[in-house]
């Protein structure tokens, strides 16, 4: 699998940018960065993403600013060339660092962009969801959950981050 989008991508980013908008501002260059990966031997190329959804959260993002964002990074994925299969994944990252003191609504919330990224990044041609790096289980489940409602064959890779003194 690839990663390290952030590390390989930053250099590139104008103050106070996020790394996910060079999927629109600079689409070459995340291009290459995925081709790179290909051409490495790489089985599972991911989106770049992974950030877009705390970001939108935080509001650093508008809704549909992040959603076209999610889209635009998972139809780059379709421009990769080569004589080898991969399988073109969405790297979904958290929203939050926990939900369990949050409202009804947010919850709702949440769940519907989970719910709408999924749709986008399924219309795109993805054929994986990686839901990466979480570190509450509830927002997991939301999460799955959501992306259940739009396709209850897509595989799904959940990844999970522990810490000292984490209670997940």
């Amino acid at each position: 699998m690839d990663g390290a989008y952030g590390t390989l991508l930053s250099s590139h980013l104008e103050a106070s940018s996020i790394i996910e908008q060079l999927n629109v501002r600079n689409p070459d260059l995340v291009l290459s960065v995925h081709q790179q990966y290909a051409d490495a031997g790489a089985d599972i190329i991911k989106t770049n993403t992974f950030g877009i959804f705390h970001s939108v959260f935080r509001r650093k993002l508008a809704v549909e600013t992040g959603l076209d964002l999610t889209e635009a990074g998972a139809r780059l994925l379709n421009n990769i060339s080569g004589k080898r299969e991969w399988l073109r994944t969405a790297s979904f990252g958290p929203m939050t660092a926990g939900v369990w003191e949050r409202s009804a609504d947010e919850v709702n919330w949440i769940s519907e962009f989970y719910q709408q990224a999924a749709e986008r990044v399924l219309s795109a041609g993805i054929q994986v969801i990686l839901l990466e790096t979480f570190s509450d289980l509830l927002e997991m489940s939301i999460a799955i959950h959501a992306i259940r409602s739009v396709s209850s064959d897509v595989p799904l890779i959940c990844q999970f981050t522990f810490q000292d003194g984490s209670v997940t």
